[in-house]
């Protein structure tokens, strides 16, 4: 994992990122990304116009992986960004700041067997309170950078929830 200021572990931040050049070969750590909001990730394969860019939190992957009992890279999620200070579970709709990029949560990214394929028992450890992380569209694209400020938007949810 990219190292980090520790002053900057404290606050929300994009602690890393990385882009999936090919479906299952190995990910590439990136100091950028390229956020698009027709392209998703710039580089990354398997980007969908709902699912453009995958997020988990710091918090959550060491959680799962604490209850493994040994540490895995968060790299084995294969997740594009690595943010900390924020919890994702329950966040669809609301609108997410990475650095410059905004971002709409479109849902949950459920863990699969490959999670197993990368440590025995890590996709069970996932399912609890979102630690697998979110999807996400981009809606205002840039470069992202490790580091940046990570912030909920204040606007209400994109998708408010029915009334009883």
């Amino acid at each position: 994992m990219t190292a980090v200021p520790e002053r900057l572990a404290t606050e929300p931040r994009v602690l890393a990122l990385l882009r999936r050049p090919a479906k299952g070969q190995p990910t590439v750590d990136a100091s950028e990304l390229a956020l698009d909001p027709e392209q998703g990730v710039a580089g990354d394969h398997g980007t969908s116009k709902k699912r453009q860019v995958t997020i988990v939190a710091e918090e959550s992957w060491s959680a799962a992986t604490g209850e493994l009992g040994h540490p895995v890279p968060w790299q084995a999620r294969r997740a594009n960004v690595l943010v900390c200070g924020v919890d994702l579970e329950s966040s669809v709709g609301r609108m997410l700041w990475l650095g410059a990029c905004l971002v709409e949560i479109r849902g949950e990214t459920r863990p699969c067997e490959a999670m197993d394929a990368a440590a025995a028992g890590l996709m069970a450890k996932l399912v609890p309170a979102w630690r697998g992380g979110v999807y996400a569209t981009v809606v205002r694209g840039g470069t992202l950078r490790s580091g940046d400020a990570v912030r909920w938007d204040a606007s209400p949810p994109a998708k408010a929830p029915l009334a009883p």
